[in-house]
């Protein structure tokens, strides 16, 4: 007979998928945060797929158009 310490050996079964070896128990999780963290990555996935849809933000486009625009002020002042 096996020990509850020995896998069960079956004919054409994985031996580790039934075996009967004593499990250390893991720490507990409140659901309710691996919920909400589940959530969080979604909706960071889902802003992530967006951005990349539709471009640049709008506080991206500002500081691009602040850049030019003083790039192009910069050129105008060195005109001759």
């Amino acid at each position: 007979m096996n020990r509850a310490s020995e896998p069960i050996e079956s004919p054409g079964l994985d031996p580790g998928l039934f075996s009967l070896k004593i499990i250390a128990m893991t720490q507990p999780i409140s659901l309710s945060k691996a919920r909400k963290a589940r959530q969080r990555a979604e909706k960071k996935a889902q802003a992530d797929r967006n951005a990349a849809f539709h471009g640049l933000t709008k506080a991206q486009k500002a500081v691009a158009r602040s850049e030019e625009a003083r790039r192009q002020h910069d050129l105008d002042g060195k005109k001759t």
